[in-house]
């Protein structure tokens, strides 16, 4: 009787105790999730103090992501908050090629790549390669790296965006990283969602010098987008008369060339 007694009374007490277990783990899961939504919000506020607190206060919190799976840094740097994405990085041990290629830190790209080189080819959480965000963030000397270690120049995004490195590049208006792009190899009339070109970017945003770059490596000026707005069209929109003028001294040169006999090999 005794022995049935303390059988049961351990039966009994493996089962509170592994209750209770269950329920510490739920609730430590609980207060982790709680911090995380605390350091996005406050992230989102740019409260850089209240980042540095939380940090102090539980730094392995830096290694979070949002419910997409996006990292926290990824999401500072999403929003222009550089000095916070910063912060978030300073405690981590070791950082994502993403990560690493959006923040410009060529060190800690390397150590990313050292024991997985094929990484260069991965896509993030979001969908984008590495060369899209050191592309995106104007990290020129990053994106040299990923392109002599194997990243490809036409990779697409896998997302609704459908941008490629290129369009990236094209996005921040920064003539160095679209050069260093397209002399990769780019396609300059790659499109990207509505057929939109990197040329059309350029001449959305009355920029001559990116539009210049970008007929110089063939893009062609007669292409539209889906809904039948050309780089002119864009240009006029823009009132950039400079674009314009660039764009129908390319389209003249194209067109003398195309029907030229002379310009045709034998």
């Amino acid at each position: 009787m005794r022995r049935h007694v303390t059988r049961q009374f351990v039966v009994v007490t493996v089962i509170l105790t592994g209750g209770a277990f269950a329920m510490n783990t739920d609730q430590n899961a609980a207060e982790q999730s709680a911090r995380v939504v605390t350091l996005r919000e406050a992230i989102a506020a740019e409260d850089q103090a209240r980042v540095e607190g939380l940090l102090r206060e539980a730094p392995a919190l830096a290694s979070a992501t949002t419910d997409e799976g996006v990292s926290l840094i990824l999401f500072a740097k999403y929003r222009g908050l550089d000095a916070i994405a910063k912060q978030l990085a300073a405690v981590r041990t070791e950082l994502s090629l993403f990560e690493a290629s959006a923040l410009g830190d060529l060190d800690r790209v390397r150590a990313a790549m050292a024991s997985e080189p094929a990484v260069v080819s991965h896509y993030s959480a979001d969908g984008f390669t590495a060369l899209h965000l050191a592309a995106f963030f104007r990290n020129t000397t990053v994106a040299r790296f990923l392109l002599a270690n194997g990243a490809d120049v036409e990779a697409t995004a896998r997302n609704n965006s459908g941008v490629r490195p290129l369009h990236s590049a094209a996005a921040t208006r920064d003539p160095r990283i679209v050069q260093l792009i397209l002399s990769a190899g780019a396609d300059p009339d790659s499109p990207q969602r509505g057929g939109f070109t990197a040329l059309h970017s350029a001449a959305k945003h009355g920029d001559l010098r990116m539009a210049t770059l970008l007929l110089a490596a063939g893009a062609d000026p007669a292409l539209t987008c889906d809904d039948g707005r050309s780089a002119f069209s864009f240009a006029q929109a823009a009132d950039a008369a400079d674009v314009s003028r660039r764009l129908r001294q390319f389209a003249t040169t194209s067109q003398s060339v195309e029907t030229d006999p002379t310009s045709k090999s034998n």
